[in-house]
């Protein structure tokens, strides 16, 4: 069987520019699905942002920013090991 491609998943919450931020209840939801997703808090298409990749076996929180034209991932720890609003300061202060 060939991979499967993560999918998107839709967030309500705004922070005021227009950009989707993620909520607790759906990561929780996306936690619970056991499909392999991407979730990212806000961010313009090109500019930094903080995603959380949730496969069935586990959910870990990156940091992508683009450096020279091409993205770059920094893994920030686990969920739920590491919080929303924790995750959140850690791509603040990095």
């Amino acid at each position: 069987m060939g991979k499967t491609k993560p999918q998107p998943t839709a967030v309500t919450a705004s922070n005021g520019d227009g950009t989707a931020m993620l909520t607790d209840a759906a990561i929780r939801k996306a936690v619970k699905s056991q499909h392999i997703q991407i979730l990212s808090d806000g961010g313009r298409r090109g500019s930094g942002r903080l995603v959380l990749m949730v496969r069935p076996s586990m959910a870990e929180w990156y940091a992508q920013r683009f450096e020279n034209g091409r993205k770059r991932l920094t893994k920030l720890g686990n969920f739920p090991d590491l919080s929303l609003q924790d995750a959140r300061e850690e791509y603040r202060n990095g």
